[in-house]
């Protein structure tokens, strides 16, 4: 096949709608042959043609014939959409690996490569011309949590919740509010630039290879009022120079891991009630994520006395439920970006910091934070104005994948045997002909393979002893009274772990002191007995050296088994006997001591 084919005449311009009308002008009498050839441009000949065909329309004009017929393309189109809106889109590659398997299956003849085992390329560019509403798109990573998370009964239970609180204090559009947070680093993620084309690397420069995160908490209602934002630091101590050109009224707060916690989240909960004041005439609803930071007692203690009613989204929902994340947080970044690239060409050869960041967010910020988008954010969502029916059932396809079977509801698979069941017991015979001597045969019809067949939607397996290791979130009311006792009820047991811990630890020191103390008293009485050994080996009043104190235990005496006298005297050496000296040679006597002397003399 001509990879770009370019018409070289004008045949067959006209469509067959154009056709069916001239045959009906004709048939109908209102113009004869000619004339219809010439008021719908349509060759003389073709009319007569189709006319004489019951208007039958060839297949298709020249010597190239197309694989699959108009309904098995439709087919596969309709196979591709719902791969990709159960997000297990199919790529160029597995488009053509399954046109294969198609053709091969139904035994259609094509001019496919049979060592590749998949159609060509352009085969795959032909067919996506044909349909242009199918496009080759960057798919978004997007997690399995949120895949089985944003699925149509915990989007029921929500929508149920907030319409229960909406109808019970009739909030309007200025006193319902959204909060959430979100990273900005100092190491930009660079725009598009224009380079010179057949480049293998273009780069832009940065700041680092990986930049400090800041968290930014941010709040807007749907009527269009945004919150002075609060900026997270990942610092233990704070510096005013960090807020230097920062947006009108917002705050920043060091933190140690650079991520919301229980603590500043209570903080953040002031600032917004310095900001919006609510009051009894005036009371607020907040929408926001249940993260494990906004349910602590004392923040619902505190929302509670300033008539503040938080209500949490489903798990792993914010992507479809979280106007911040819709509609703001995107532009913001992006703008944000921007200022970085400027400040970077700006200001080349620097480095941007945590001391710079404000400069470069608070345009962006401005820039962004307009009634619009909050208003769209709130309106996508369906939170203001309620609209429960905001998503429908091609948006929670994808929670098909991993949705429990019905146990009161027939599997497919029994469906399908069911159904066969029925198709063989009605299926007609055919007899042989007349004369024949063969009995009746089934002939079975050609068996159509669908594309759902050779290609079925991803379907996960679930065991039955698999337990879930804590309870499932769904979306609450975190003021209201009988979530504040739960909250209060793990609290006191959260209180009593830590008694308990106090107690192991005070116990476990106890024990080592009383270990040190019987230690120390054996080394008392071996330090006493040792006194009584020094006191038996002292002479006249005065001790020995210290050397008899503390001289080695005497070496046990190993027993030796008794030889017999003969062996003694085999084994025993002779012993070398040496001969008196003579008296000549034995030199003087000694001399006697003066002592000695003196006693003889006297004795004399």
């Amino acid at each position: 096949m001509v990879r770009n084919y370019v018409r070289k005449s004008n045949r067959a311009q006209y469509s067959e709608n154009d056709i069916a009308t001239a045959i009906t002008e004709i048939r109908s009498g209102n113009m004869s042959t000619k004339r219809a050839s010439v008021v719908f441009n349509i060759n003389r000949t073709t009319l007569i043609k189709r006319m004489k065909k019951s208007g039958s329309c060839p297949e298709n004009l020249g010597r190239f014939k197309k694989v699959f017929t108009l309904d098995m393309e439709c087919e596969l189109v309709m196979h591709i959409v719902n791969m990709q809106q159960h997000f297990y889109g199919l790529s160029l590659s597995d488009l053509r690996s399954l046109a294969y398997e198609f053709a091969e299956r139904n035994g259609i003849r094509h001019p496919f490569s049979t060592t590749e085992r998949r159609a060509g390329r352009d085969w795959a560019m032909s067919f996506m011309k044909r349909y242009p509403e199918l496009s080759l798109r960057r798919p978004e990573a997007t997690s399995m949590a949120r895949l089985s998370g944003f699925n149509k009964v915990q989007v029921g239970r929500f929508f149920d919740v907030l319409k229960e609180e909406l109808e019970k204090k009739k909030f309007g559009a200025n006193q319902v509010y959204n909060i959430d947070e979100s990273g900005i680093t100092t190491v930009q993620t660079p725009g598009k630039i224009i380079a010179r084309r057949g480049a293998k690397q273009v780069g832009r420069v940065v700041s680092a290879e990986k930049g400090c995160t800041t968290t930014v908490v941010c709040g807007m209602s749907a009527a269009g009022v945004y919150v002075p934002p609060m900026f997270l630091y990942k610092r233990k101590n704070m510096n005013n120079l960090l807020m230097k050109h920062c947006p009108a009224g917002a705050v920043g707060v060091p933190s140690p891991s650079g991520w919301m916690d229980s603590s500043l989240f209570l903080t953040y909960l002031k600032h917004f009630i310095a900001c919006v004041k609510p009051s009894r005439s005036n009371p607020v609803l907040v929408i926001l994520d249940g993260h494990q930071s906004h349910k602590s007692i004392n923040a619902v203690e505190l929302a509670r006395e300033n008539y503040i009613t938080l209500v949490t989204i489903p798990p792993h929902t914010s992507h479809r439920l979280q106007p911040l994340d819709l509609t703001f947080f995107g532009p913001l970044k992006a703008a944000y970006n921007r200022e970085v690239d400027k400040w970077m060409t700006r200001y080349p050869g620097r480095r941007v910091t945590d001391y710079d960041l404000c400069e470069l967010f608070t345009p962006a910020y401005q820039r962004v934070a307009s009634i619009e988008k909050a208003v769209n954010g709130f309106r996508c969502s369906g939170i203001f104005p309620l609209n429960p029916d905001v998503f429908d059932d091609a948006d929670f396809a994808p929670a098909n994948v991993t949705e429990l079977p019905n146990p009161h509801e027939p599997t497919a698979s029994q469906a399908g045997q069911g159904s066969t069941q029925n198709e063989a017991d009605t299926e007609p015979l055919t007899t042989a002909k007349q004369g024949d001597n063969s009995s009746q045969v089934n002939i079975p019809a050609a068996v159509h393979i669908t594309v759902q067949e050779i290609s079925p939607l991803p379907r996960a397996a679930h065991s039955s002893s698999k337990t879930r290791k804590r309870k499932a979130e769904r979306a609450t009311v975190l003021t209201s009274t009988p979530n504040k006792r739960i909250l209060e009820e793990k609290q006191r047991e959260r209180e009593c772990s830590k008694t308990a811990v106090r107690k192991k630890i005070m116990f476990k020191q106890t024990a080592e002191q009383h270990s040190r103390k019987q230690k120390k008293c054996k080394e008392t009485a071996k330090d006493r007995q040792q006194g009584k050994l020094a006191k038996k080996y002292t002479t006249a009043g005065q001790p020995v050296a210290s050397k008899i104190m503390n001289r080695p235990k005497p070496a046990k005496k190993v027993k030796k088994a008794k030889k017999s006298a003969e062996g003694q005297l085999m084994r025993r050496r002779p012993i070398a006997i040496k001969p008196p000296k003579p008296v000549e040679s034995r030199g003087a006597p000694p001399r006697k001591p003066l002592w000695l002397q003196m006693k003889t003399n006297l004795g004399e």
